[in-house]
């Protein structure tokens, strides 16, 4: 808990850090909506806790039931060992591109809604997740950790927090950085995942990945040159927070008649 709570703050501020000594990615005259990025970064371990207890863990047990899955595991894990690792994370982070760009269909989207509402992205409003949303990540990681665990390798595992973490602190950080134009040939910066944040939906439909630039192999990819930098982030249709934390749609409407002949739209509960 103790490490989690480090990787999890103590990089956040060493970002915040960062960025403050470098020009934004992008500018806005928007105010940080401070209290719902805290909600936003608290919420999502509890939700983890119970999310996985009634379902990693179980489907877990499920799996490794199964002798075949054990043993193409042991076959796997006899691979050079750094090798292994960096398979891993290239792999990680590919499952989560795929993941990523399904959260943005219709079927699925309100479970990820909650994270695109920041319209000031910093490292803390880059942690907001739905339970939704964890569901949906955490079965197929739950499956692939069934061929490739690292859980017997303590350090590896704090490695990996660490790497992870500190990832997704970067891409929220909002900030400029030397170089990014050659950097972004193979990783994600800043600026390129700014334009993911965007209210418009040409621009938040793509630039998915978070490490590796999946997009440019996958037509997902806007060049983040052809993006205004005030180009405003958010959501383009309004929500309560309370709802959006939950994955819930916002509240439906209805067209009624009114005594000018006018029609104006109620809000019903949804």
């Amino acid at each position: 808990m103790l490490i989690e709570l480090f990787a999890l703050i103590g990089l956040g501020f060493l970002i915040q850090g960062i960025a403050l000594l470098l020009r934004p990615a992008r500018t806005t005259e928007q105010k940080t909506d401070l209290v719902w990025d805290l909600i936003g970064a608290v919420s999502p371990r509890v939700f983890f806790i119970v999310i996985a207890a009634t379902i990693a863990t179980p489907l877990q047990a499920w799996l490794s039931s199964y002798s075949w899955i054990l043993s193409t595991r042991e076959y796997i894990m006899s691979t050079p060992f750094w090798i292994l690792v960096l398979v891993y994370i290239v792999l990680i982070d590919l499952l989560d591109y795929w993941m990523h760009r399904a959260l943005h269909t219709t079927w699925f989207w309100h479970q990820h809604a909650w994270h695109h509402t920041p319209k000031v992205i910093y490292w803390i409003s880059g942690l907001r997740t739905s339970p939704g949303q964890i569901v949906i990540r955490i079965i197929p990681s739950t499956i692939f950790a069934a061929f490739i665990s690292f859980e017997q390798f303590i350090d590896l595992g704090v490695f990996f927090l660490i790497f992870f973490t500190l990832s997704q602190h970067f891409i929220h950080s909002n900030m400029r950085i030397p170089y990014e134009r050659y950097i972004e040939l193979l990783l994600v910066t800043p600026r390129y995942h700014m334009v993911h944040h965007s209210v418009a939906r040409k621009y938040s439909d793509s630039n998915f990945a978070q490490i590796f630039v999946w997009d440019r192999l996958f037509g997902t990819y806007t060049d983040p040159a052809s993006v205004p930098e005030d180009a405003p982030s958010g959501l383009n249709y309004k929500n309560t927070n309370l709802r959006l934390l939950f994955g819930f749609p916002p509240p439906k409407t209805k067209t009624v008649s009114v005594a000018n002949n006018e029609k104006e739209n109620v809000n019903i509960s949804g």
